[in-house]
């Protein structure tokens, strides 16, 4: 059975969300799975399950959602590459430096990068558009982006003649040849996955794998929480 809640992000929200789980994780904790959108949230509502349970509660069973999917994925296919957070500001990071040197003659580019790479607020301003871009770029249905609110003020944000569209650009094509595949569903092993695929996998082929393995779902009482 599925219901959906709603609750106002006020002072009581966390309050409000655990004390509705909280009789179905103690109804059996071991099979139970609260999936929540960032670290953040996840902890908070964990905090307030094991101070109304006043005994150490299942950290596995809170977990952020992007994370517990990918951990899902290396499970299945520990092969493939998954361009998590981790691994894009490790990438970026080293490429910024590379580009340094390879953009000498343009001095202007050359100079941004350079001011860049001293800056870990900047590297990480960097990280976040590239994943909010590469996200874009990777979305199949255009109605999506096109109704999405937060995918036009991004596009809108960039000048396409700026520094910063540039460096992406780099990046993007630099990474692409790199891996040298796409980022789809037609490689049945050694797969490679960005953000978008790896949700993909999550709803469309794990239920496969599940079946394949005599089991219906990934755990007995599984809860979204924090997802507007």
């Amino acid at each position: 059975m599925k219901k959906v809640y709603l609750f106002d992000l006020n002072p009581e929200h966390f309050k409000n969300v655990g004390d509705l789980i909280l009789p179905f994780y103690n109804e059996d904790p071991l099979n139970f799975l609260f999936l929540g959108p960032s670290g953040f949230y996840v902890k908070q509502v964990a905090e307030y399950i094991a101070s109304q349970t006043k005994k150490t509660i299942n950290r596995d069973a809170f977990r952020v959602i992007n994370q517990y999917v990918t951990e899902t994925l290396k499970t299945y296919q520990p092969q493939s590459v998954i361009l998590d957070r981790d691994f894009l500001k490790v990438y970026i990071e080293n490429e910024i430096m590379d580009l340094i040197e390879e953009e000498k003659k343009d001095e202007e580019f050359s100079e941004y990068l350079n001011v860049i790479s001293k800056s870990q607020k900047s590297v990480e301003y960097i990280l976040d558009i590239f994943e909010k871009k590469w996200e874009i770029s990777r979305v199949e249905d255009e109605e999506i982006v096109e109704s999405s609110e937060e995918y036009k003020l991004l596009d809108d944000s960039i000048d396409n003649n700026s520094n910063l569209y540039m460096l992406y650009t780099k990046l993007e094509k630099k990474l692409e040849d790199i891996l040298e595949t796409k980022f789809d569903m037609s490689i049945k092993y050694q797969r490679n996955y960005d953000p978008v695929s790896v949700y993909k996998w999550f709803y469309e082929i794990l239920p496969t794998r599940l079946k394949e393995e005599g089991k219906k779902y990934i755990g007995k009482r599984v809860v979204y929480f924090g997802f507007f």
